[in-house]
């Protein structure tokens, strides 16, 4: 965070477009500031109550459109267990082409055949969370990313796809959720542009409470001075702009989970600051989650064969490990960092009215954009959080943190041995506490450490 409070731009698009052979992990905008943070207590001292919400209609995204949605009318889809969606709106219209976010049209690539945005089936335990009803409904999550300027985005501005890809890849677990969107600071925009954006675009309430917060953007440099970062630098990234916000300076995000990307340099988690900020700062550990990415969804078993499930997943070759923190081991957790989507996807310049699908060479292409990186593994377990918080909707972020940590499993990693749910021999200071387990954290477990 304050690492990057006044990079240049051609910083930004070196970490964006070219340091992006794992994307994630980038520069969060900057605006570091002397003012001391709020100091923001936790929210730990009651007992997590486990009374559930109400179910909610599944494969759903927020209130603005729906990528697949039951039943199927037109372009038709049909998944590794025979169900059938197609592309509606929220009213049931069938989009000709693609979902709105922000003034832009995602889309599958024109041309004759290609009516949907292609995009990997997440794992069938992801699916099954939705046909008990659990999509992430009722949550709202706030995403701190590039998506070009505010009211008014210029007509092409590449990078862009950086945080409309971080978006689908939280829309891969969680279809249900609400999404709202925050500048982070990249190039010549800087940190909360516009403010907080709602999916239409407009200026979202400041009384709007936010769930979960999603940062993709972060540790652009480890520390100068030796493996771990001095206490000045760690106390510098805590009077960040961006970091009191995360405390709920101007925005509601006091009791939201704070998934993290761990970046992608192959190096300890341990080394940035912003990394030990978050871990070990009172308003911010218990509710933070710092996560690095595997090279597949791991999962025990693939019964569709699926590409992109693994029963051998690894760390990525990029992605930062846990390292040795004790603090950052305890709160680091590991999921798939691949592209949110298959085939043929693309983001409409801004200049094309929404109701339109645009053509070449009003298409910015996504699936040329390298897009592997903790940038997208963290939304991911966003999504986690937000079906933990859309079935249990009384407990606090750092309750629902926590779940996810105790629930998490090395099942389904290469270094797993043995038939216990953790493995020792997939070392902390790598994998951390391991992957989600979204099955057994939508289980209530009763106790929390």
């Amino acid at each position: 965070m304050s690492a990057t409070t006044s990079i240049p731009t051609s910083a930004a698009v070196l970490l964006i477009a070219l340091a992006l052979t794992a994307c994630g992990g980038g520069g969060g905008g900057g605006g570091g500031g002397a003012a001391a943070p709020p100091s923001a207590a936790p929210n730990v001292a009651r007992a997590p109550d486990y009374t559930p919400g109400s179910t909610h209609a599944s494969y759903r995204i927020g209130a603005t459109d729906s990528f697949y949605m039951a039943g199927c009318t037109g372009s038709c889809y049909r998944d590794a267990d025979g169900n059938l969606f197609d592309i509606r709106d929220s009213g049931g219209s069938v989009y000709p082409n693609g979902v709105v976010f922000l003034h832009r049209r995602l889309q599958g690539s024109p041309g004759p055949g290609e009516a949907r945005i292609s995009v990997p089936e997440p794992p069938r335990d992801v699916r099954q969370a939705w046909r008990d009803g659990w999509t992430g409904q009722g949550v709202n999550m706030l995403i701190v990313d590039e998506f070009g300027s505010a009211a008014t985005p210029p007509a092409r501005v590449q990078d862009d796809r950086h945080g409309y890809t971080v978006l689908m890849s939280a829309l891969e677990t969680a279809r249900g959720a609400t999404f709202y969107a925050l500048e982070a600071g990249i190039g010549t925009l800087r940190y909360g542009a516009g403010g907080v954006r709602n999916q239409d675009g407009t200026t979202a309430s400041a009384s709007t409470k936010f769930h979960v917060v999603n940062h993709s953007f972060g540790l652009l440099n480890p520390s100068p001075t030796g493996d771990a970062p001095t206490r000045a630098e760690v106390d510098a990234e805590v009077a960040d702009a961006e970091f009191r916000d995360l405390l709920g300076g101007r925005y509601r995000t006091e009791d939201a989970v704070i998934t993290f990307a761990a970046g992608n340099n192959g190096m300890d988690t341990g080394r940035f600051a912003d990394a030990v900020a978050l871990a070990t700062h009172r308003g911010t550990s218990p509710r933070v989650l710092i996560v690095g990415a595997l090279d597949g969804y791991a999962r025990t078993s693939n019964p569709q064969s699926q590409s992109n499930i693994r029963t051998d997943a690894r760390l990525a070759s990029y992605s930062n490990r846990a390292g040795s923190n004790a603090e950052i081991q305890r709160r680091f957790l590991v999921e798939y960092g691949g592209r949110p989507y298959g085939r043929q996807a693309g983001l409409c310049d801004a200049a094309v009215p929404v109701s339109q699908p645009c053509s070449n060479p009003q298409t910015i292409s996504l699936t040329d954009f390298d897009t592997r990186g903790t940038s997208f593994s963290a939304p991911r377990v966003a999504g986690f959080a937000a079906l933990v918080r859309d079935k249990f909707p009384n407990l606090s972020g750092a309750h629902t943190a926590n779940i996810l940590l105790e629930t998490a499993t090395t099942l389904g990693l290469a270094c797993h041995t043995g038939s216990a749910r953790k493995s020792a021999s997939c070392a902390r200071n790598i994998y951390g506490q391991g992957r989600v387990d979204i099955g057994a954290a939508l289980a209530p477990i009763g106790s929390l450490r």
